[in-house]
């Protein structure tokens, strides 16, 4: 088959005219294994990087029938292609709280070599982390750039941007300056979900959708002020969807003393989004699983924000007021151990 791949023309015919059309559910996982040992060619990569597009997203609108009937065809499939698989997949029922996914966090945990699902949680934090950061490092394009102007910043000053799209959200950024503190804030609000733009309700319907369905997004964050070299480190936000609060993003303490003049102060931010789909999902299955989880000790690799958000959201499913109670006991007990 290596054969036909030797030539540009012969090769692109081959993979868009019949490799292409006729991929399916059993098809795809053929490729995504077989592709780098005996297909690839790098001098025509954009043409195996979209057949590999294809195959990933195939895969992830299939990935209940993939689990139940080609187990070790999914999983013996390059980690890359994986774990692309999985976050393509639950990007797309991020806004669907309806699903069972216990068989597919259990093959996760066992795929990762983790313990639990705590393990995994804090697993995927870490490597949301890593891959953002590499994004960055590889020169990411910033999700907004947003000039900021204050004639009089000692009196302090508040300002919202404009309403703006990313992703599957609309959102806006807030910062403020509390000139008694001297610090200065930056934070986002959700204003509205864009899946939920794409259906046929009315306009009043889709409004009490967004105010009355809560579903956990996890957005991470860097941001950056050149004017006065400043970075942030990666923020890791989990945010409820239906929140009529704005989410602290950042802070700058002493912002004043960043500045050689504090008299009128004109900057541009820039801020680097990305969401993690997979963080958002395994969070969500913990809260409709919680009476499963709450004994676990790994709960205290959790930090306490994200222990707020699951004993918070409102399909936390518990069998018992008690198990709440234990869950932060130990908790708490553990972290004091540690002492």
């Amino acid at each position: 088959m290596s054969i036909f791949f030797k030539a540009y023309n012969i090769t692109k015919i081959v993979v868009e005219d019949y490799i292409t059309p006729n991929l399916d559910k059993n098809t795809c996982l053929q490729i995504l294994h077989d592709y780098m040992e005996y297909i690839y060619n790098e001098d025509y990569r954009s043409i195996f990087l979209n057949l590999i597009h294809i195959c990933i997203g195939i895969a992830a609108n299939n990935i209940f029938f993939l689990v139940n009937n080609k187990h070790e065809d999914l999983f013996s499939i390059p980690e890359d292609s994986l774990e692309e698989i999985f976050e393509r997949y639950f990007e797309s029922v991020i806004f669907n709280n309806s699903i069972d996914h216990s068989l597919l966090m259990r093959l996760i945990i066992e795929y990762r070599k983790l313990n639990d699902i705590y393990e995994l949680l804090e697993n995927e934090r870490k490597r949301a982390i890593n891959i953002f950061d590499k994004l960055y490092q590889d020169g990411l394009e910033p999700t907004i750039i947003w000039n900021i102007k204050s004639n009089e910043p000692a009196s302090s000053f508040y300002k919202e941007s404009e309403e703006f799209e990313f992703e599957k959200i609309s959102l806006i950024m807030i910062n403020y300056y509390d000139a008694q503190k001297d610090v200065y804030n930056m934070a986002i609000k959700i204003t509205d979900l864009r899946d939920m733009k794409n259906t046929t309700n009315s306009e009043s319907d889709l409004q009490m959708n967004f105010q009355q369905n809560q579903f956990i997004i996890s957005i991470l964050s860097i941001c950056e002020i050149p004017e006065i070299k400043y970075k942030s480190k990666i923020n890791f936000n989990c945010i409820f969807s239906n929140t009529k609060s704005k989410v602290l993003v950042f802070k700058i303490e002493n912002f004043s003393k960043m500045f050689d003049k504090f008299e009128e102060i004109d900057f541009s931010m820039k801020i680097y989004f990305m969401i993690s789909y997979n963080f958002s999902s395994i969070l969500t299955h913990i809260c409709k699983n919680f009476y499963e989880y709450y004994s676990l000790n790994s709960i205290a690799k959790i930090s306490r924000n994200v222990l707020n958000i699951i004993l918070k959201n409102e399909i936390l499913n518990v069998q018992h007021e008690d198990e709440v109670l234990h869950a932060v006991m130990n908790w708490s007990k553990i972290l004091f151990d540690k002492f």
